[in-house]
């Protein structure tokens, strides 16, 4: 109900699929933020799937945060970032480069955010992620901040983030320069509000876009074709 209130401009549906052009890929997700000018596919009651190309965000709620959990959400985040887009064009208003944010919000979790740290680091190793140039060039060209996930909340306990998010918090200075991944702690209930904080920078920017979804249809087969003078 949160989200929905903070991103009611933008549209928040629970329990969403991601897909791309041609269905070869498609992932779950418990909340998908997407863009209400493009068509979302309804299946069934509570069941809908998304154009990759309306994606600005997903988030994994988690009761227990434990290295599993992260495993699973690390997994899903990389899958869904690994999705090619349809060529467009447009604009963008708003100062955030960055097209997709996948996030965890958990309830229990670790007495301290190092040990997500820790399992961060084993879950994206384990997926083939290595942090060296090629990665930077390939999130550029993508224009994503991080190879999987953006930012873990743990409510009551701190946050972890990438580095390639950006949150202004003086802890983070001395981090940044030689750290994939940093953390905070944070005893308040209110460190939701950092994890709000990062996502809106990416779901607040505005993108008037064109996308050309032919590639949705390459699979389909057509017949009978005739017309009229």
């Amino acid at each position: 109900t949160r989200t929905n209130t903070l991103l009611a401009s933008v549209g928040v549906i629970h329990n969403g699929s991601i897909r791309q052009a041609n269905y070869r890929r498609k992932t779950q997700h418990d909340i998908v933020v997407y863009q209400r000018s493009l068509p979302k596919l309804h299946f069934a009651d509570n069941i809908s799937a998304f154009l990759i190309e309306s994606v600005s965000a997903t988030i994994e709620v988690k009761s227990i945060l434990n290295e599993d959990a992260v495993r699973q959400a690390i997994g899903a985040a990389y899958k869904v970032k690994a999705m090619k887009r349809a060529p467009k064009c447009g604009i963008t208003l708003g100062g955030d480069s960055n097209t997709l944010f996948c996030g965890v919000v958990a309830y229990t979790g670790p007495a301290k955010m190092k040990t997500v740290l820790d399992w961060v680091s084993r879950c994206e190793a384990e997926v083939g992620i290595r942090y060296d140039g090629g990665l930077k060039e390939s999130l550029r060209t993508r224009n994503i901040a991080a190879p999987s996930l953006d930012s873990i909340v743990l409510l009551g306990k701190g946050v972890a983030y990438s580095a390639g998010q950006s949150c202004g918090i003086a802890l983070e200075d001395a981090s940044r320069s030689h750290c994939n991944w940093i953390s905070v702690e944070s005893a308040d209930y209110n460190n939701l509000g950092l994890f709000f904080l990062q996502m809106l920078s990416v779901v607040g920017t505005v993108r008037l876009s064109c996308c050309n979804f032919a590639d949705y249809l390459h699979n389909m087969t057509f017949s009978g074709a005739c017309g009229v003078p």
